[in-house]
């Protein structure tokens, strides 16, 4: 099978579980949960307060999100925080961390514009090359800081930030991504033979440039 056609799959995998997960409309934008629990629904509300939060703050970056993205996906991440999918048009939050008590929805309202940065940058022709990757996400970190001091309480959410503009940059390479992705499956309980799968065509989208 052909790096382009499992691209193609991949795609196509991911809008058709978008599809199907649970959904609520927030000010217009899409947002889904994927296999939702009983205990799981309160991860909606938070969102949707996010969004709002944005809608007060930083009205234009909601229009601009409106404008460049398909929607929210509340879903399991390969090991990250969020993510970014522009062949998709989908912004993945990772559900464990959503869930966590001391994860506003101010800081959740950050990872937002954050990931908004990255499709910004994609839509103007930027991509994710590796030696671009620490100026791409320091950039998007400095996008999270501009957001956060317009927040009555965004002290933490701007400290936060500056130390990932102090990680090294190692963090940023595909190498670094792949080994939070195995962790992350492994967690899940994935079977290594699935992890591998996961892994190849994790491959084929950065060599791609996804």
């Amino acid at each position: 099978m052909s790096e382009t056609v499992r691209l193609k799959l991949s795609t196509w995998n991911t809008r058709l579980w978008f599809a199907m997960s649970a959904r609520r409309r927030c000010l217009d934008i899409e947002v889904r949960l994927f296999l939702p629990g009983a205990e799981d629904q309160p991860l909606f509300d938070k969102v949707c307060e996010a969004l709002g939060i944005i809608a007060q703050y930083s009205p234009t970056r909601l229009q601009r999100i409106r404008q460049d993205r398909r929607g929210l996906w509340i879903t399991e991440t390969a090991g990250n925080v969020a993510e970014y999918h522009h062949n998709v048009g989908l912004c993945l939050l990772d559900r464990s961390q959503l869930a966590k008590a001391d994860v506003s929805p101010a800081h959740v309202a950050a990872t937002i514009v954050h990931k908004a940065t990255h499709a910004r940058l994609t839509l103007a022709g930027f991509g994710y090359e590796p030696e671009m990757r620490a100026r791409i996400e320091n950039v998007c970190f400095r996008g999270e800081i501009a957001f956060a001091s317009r927040l009555p309480d965004g002290t933490a959410i701007i400290e936060q930030a500056r130390r990932q503009l102090e990680r090294d940059p190692v963090v940023w390479t595909r190498e670094a991504a792949r080994d939070r992705a195995t962790t992350k499956l492994r967690e899940l309980g994935v079977p290594e033979w699935l992890i591998k799968l996961i892994i190849r065509v994790r491959k084929t989208r950065d060599s791609l440039g996804f």
